[in-house]
């Protein structure tokens, strides 16, 4: 015999996280949708300009994607000629990542959406609320496999 387990889609808490996120990500997208680049080329413009994460496996690390996808996009991002790619100096097997002007040029324009984004949805908590939403977020994260196949 089943047990009937009682569930409410819309109350439901992998719903309501999935909706916020695309509800981010919509509001997003749309500003820098006539820029002509993703939020994941956005995100490699961030590790490569902003925290000088410089080899492909470590920016595919610090973002959370599998290293085939970073690849694809490095190709392309190069051929937009938002990056170039140059042998390590140390090393020459291995390949750093740099913006080129184009690239960081980009990045510039793109930061001020971003900020503009991030303001729009921090402004409907208060400080508190907004530092604990950030905590309990980290919370759920803990422990979990943060290798997902994209942003």
């Amino acid at each position: 015999m089943t047990q009937d387990i009682s569930y409410r889609l819309h109350e439901s808490y992998g719903y309501r996280l999935s909706r916020l996120s695309r509800i981010n990500e919509k509001h997003f997208e749309e500003a820098i949708s006539p820029i002509g680049i993703s939020r994941l080329t956005w995100c490699v413009l961030c590790a490569v300009g902003l925290e000088q994460i410089v080899f492909p496996s470590a920016i595919a690390a610090y973002l959370g994607v599998e290293k085939s996808i970073i690849s694809r996009l490095l190709r392309d991002m190069e051929k937009d000629k938002l990056i170039i790619k140059k042998p390590h100096s140390g090393d020459g097997r291995a390949t750093c990542i740099e913006l080129t002007d184009k690239g960081q040029s980009i990045l510039q324009k793109v930061k001020r959406h971003a900020a503009a984004t991030a303001r729009h949805f921090e402004s409907k908590l208060t400080k508190q609320e907004l530092a604990e939403f950030y905590r309990l977020i980290d919370k759920l994260m803990e422990g979990e496999d943060t290798a997902i196949p994209r942003i």
